[in-house]
């Protein structure tokens, strides 16, 4: 049997160029698609008439106060789908069941079909948040959009819009699979996913401070633990973090990290892991632990190589269950030097406090920022007041 055999001359630079082009197009498509949505949502919001009285039915209709619907159809939400559903039909493009012609929706735990844990008002109650249902109402008018995007490039797969709120738009419509299935419940919240939190914020170094001394026990310690990593798994890989551990001493939680490193998942799973290893002991020296945190960003920006660090915003979070030194001396210190004047000092007292919180509010009120107070598990953390 004879094969035909054809050899062509390659030219690379030939090759290199149109490869060039062609993904130039793909993202300017993308890029102005992007565009699309953001000015979309940005002139709904604009021109949209909040109302106060907007509840949600059991069928997923958004209803005004006299029980009127104020969208033209039910919410699709996601959670309530399958892949069997009668409203889905496969797409061969994306190999899923979906729904082009809305978008889909999802909401957290804490956000659960409209409802929202209610703000610290002497005791928990359920009530409706309005502010999540006007969200959900002036975006469904993105989903004209989503549709304009994908007639103009067929190749595109997924749209999303994620909010402040805890919402988040999927377009097309699809059954929502949560990302550990293994589980009972959902924890899926759009706000902690690295592609939200990168393109919401601007790249931080960041010098989280822990007080483990002795007063930091039981409970209070489970709760700064578990903030703590919460606080590290919000930051993405533009980042840089390390975590100090303070009593009478201070050092960081792991030996081997001295220095502020890239967010990076493997950094943040050895952090974490240093931070469920600690214990409480000895007494505290705020200004000791203080003086180590500012430190470090002295140390980081004068030793390591000028492109190292976020050199955006620089925060220390101080992590402590209360108490009454004045470490006034240190802050006052470091803020008339260049490298750390603009440091900010969030602080988080924690648990049932031996002492009221009074001179940590001082102390972040101070030096530009907050206190945030939470009392014990299962309650909803409270922002004190003292915000600036």
């Amino acid at each position: 049997m004879r094969h035909s055999v054809r050899f062509d001359v390659v030219r690379p630079e030939q090759e290199l160029a149109l490869m060039a082009s062609q993904i130039t197009t793909i993202f300017t498509r993308r890029t102005q698609a992007l565009k699309d949505i953001v000015n979309r949502a940005e002139s709904l919001t604009l021109t949209y008439r909040y109302e106060k009285d907007l509840q949600l039915s059991d069928e997923g209709v958004i209803e005004d106060g006299a029980g009127r619907p104020v969208l033209d159809a039910p919410l699709f939400k996601m959670a309530d789908h399958t892949a069997d559903s009668g409203q889905l039909s496969l797409s061969e493009t994306l190999g899923r069941e979906v729904n082009t012609s809305r978008s889909g929706v999802h909401t957290p735990l804490e956000v659960y079909e409209g409802w929202f844990f209610a703000k610290y008002k002497r005791q928990l109650v359920f009530m409706d948040d309005v502010d999540v249902l006007n969200g959900l109402r002036v975006t469904d008018g993105v989903d004209e959009t989503f549709r304009a995007n994908a007639a103009r490039d067929p190749h595109m797969s997924w749209q999303y819009l994620g909010t402040q709120l805890g919402f988040l738009r999927v377009y097309p419509a699809t059954w929502w699979q949560p990302p550990r299935p293994a589980l009972d419940v959902d924890l899926y919240d759009v706000r902690r996913r690295p592609w939200y939190i990168e393109g919401s914020v601007s790249p931080k170094d960041v010098v989280i401070l822990m007080d483990i001394s002795g007063s930091v026990h039981g409970q209070t310690f489970e709760i700064m633990k578990i903030a703590v990593k919460t606080v590290l798994n919000t930051l993405g890989e533009n980042d840089y973090v390390n975590i100090a551990w303070s009593t009478n001493q201070v050092g960081w939680v792991n030996p081997c990290l001295n220095r502020l490193v890239p967010a990076t998942m493997i950094n943040k799973r050895a952090l974490a892991a240093a931070v469920d290893s600690l214990q409480a002991r000895n007494t505290s020296d705020w200004s000791k632990g203080l003086d180590f945190a500012y430190r470090a960003f002295i140390d980081f920006y004068t030793t390591e190589p000028e492109h190292a660090g976020a050199k955006c915003h620089k925060l220390i979070m101080f992590f402590s269950d209360g108490g009454t030194e004045w470490a006034g001396h240190v802050i006052d210190k470091y803020k008339n030097e260049t490298l750390t004047e603009n440091v900010r000092l969030f602080a988080y007292a924690l648990g049932p406090h031996p002492v009221p919180p009074n001179i940590m509010r001082k102390m972040a009120c101070e030096n530009w920022r907050f206190v945030l107070c939470d009392r014990g598990l299962g309650r909803h953390p409270h922002l004190d007041p003292a915000v600036r």
